[in-house]
């Protein structure tokens, strides 16, 4: 099967287009203001100052002025979605036990290893935090983790959504983004929640490139992997299609920079001006951080180093760019040789 027929076949399923989500787009510059400012988007919640996807986390990212909270989904034994970053509770919850093997009687229990005070939350936890007032600007990027089956999880969310009523305005689905990491997960998603709004998480950018071809998908990929000429060449392609760019996990403050100058806008001539926008939202573990290099940025621009000082800045991220994608190679063919991420619809194609 080709590459148009596959997404042919994938649309023709679904019962409508993946609908536009213009409520991600980075706001335009305020008035005299030469760059348009990321939108703020706490990784897993607060992650810098709290344990991570926990409700302290969400709830310290809303005190510090974040547009939007991003945290993870997995599927205990019982079918809660649950909001962890990890399968198992090892690392957080120092029990080396999966959580597809727990119920959420037990899950419920359980302890935060990180300053011993936190609970893991379920999905409608969250989504009940967003329906207080005052949470109307509030958005969630959901990273729906392939660990579990497609069906089952996003049938568990799909579940989730509609037994929360928002008592917000706007609804749910103008609200919640679903991140996807392969076309299984794409499928199911369009099968059990097609009028959500989707994007395709990535550190691999041909992998990324793939699904250019699906109208509406935005995108969220590792920001290191967007720096040089192939990721400046992706990110004008996705925005003349419109399509939002997310990069995530962007925590230094050089790196946080270097965001908000690919969307500074310039004079192209004397009464023209260009608006550089490239990335739309910047997803960090320390959202209070990002939001004091916005201020700073908003009022002076990405700072201008000068001399050595600008050469061996130039000369170390280049170096850590080159790391990066070096690994993110590796790993993202790891993965496929595992059968978690399908080769352009490949094997996917010839395991059906």
């Amino acid at each position: 099967m080709t590459m148009a027929a596959e997404y042919k076949q994938l649309l023709q399923r679904a019962p409508q287009p993946i609908p536009k989500a213009p409520w991600l787009k980075a706001p335009a510059p305020s008035k005299g203001a030469r760059v348009s400012l990321p939108q703020n988007i706490a990784h897993r919640g607060y992650k810098a100052s709290f344990p991570e996807n926990t409700m302290g986390a969400f709830r310290g990212a809303v005190d510090v002025g974040a547009h939007a909270i991003e945290t993870d989904l997995h599927l205990s034994k019982d079918g809660v979605v649950v909001l962890s970053h990890d399968a198992t509770l090892k690392r957080c919850f120092g029990i080396d036990t999966k959580i597809s093997e727990c119920n959420w009687d037990t899950l419920s229990t359980l302890r935060t290893v990180r300053d011993k005070n936190e609970g893991m939350p379920r999905l409608r936890d969250l989504l009940d935090m967003m329906n207080r007032p005052g949470m109307e600007h509030l958005w969630i990027l959901l990273d729906v983790k392939i660990d579990d089956d497609a069906d089952d999880l996003l049938s568990a969310v799909e579940r989730t959504l509609r037994e929360v009523t928002p008592t917000q305005h706007p609804p749910w689905h103008h609200r919640v983004v679903l991140g996807l990491w392969n076309t299984a997960f794409l499928k199911a998603a369009r099968r059990h929640l097609p009028e959500y709004p989707m994007v395709h998480i990535s550190f691999y950018l041909p992998y990324s490139r793939h699904f250019l071809a699906i109208p509406n998908l935005g995108f969220n990929v590792f920001q290191k992997v967007l720096v040089g000429k192939g990721g400046r060449r992706f990110m004008q392609e996705a925005q003349e299609k419109d399509r939002p760019v997310l990069a995530w996990t962007v925590n230094e403050e050089r790196w946080m920079e270097w965001c908000i100058a690919q969307n500074e806008t310039f004079m192209s001539s004397e009464t023209l001006t260009v608006n550089g926008r490239m990335i739309d939202g910047v997803i960090t573990d320390d959202p209070l951080l990002f939001s004091h290099v916005c201020d700073r940025c908003e009022k002076t621009g990405p700072t201008k180093l000068q001399g050595w000082a600008r050469t061996r800045s130039h000369i170390e991220m280049a170096r850590q760019v080159m790391v990066i994608k070096l690994l993110a190679m590796t790993f993202f063919f790891v993965r496929v040789w595992q059968g978690k991420f399908d080769w352009f619809g490949y094997l996917e194609d010839h395991q059906e």
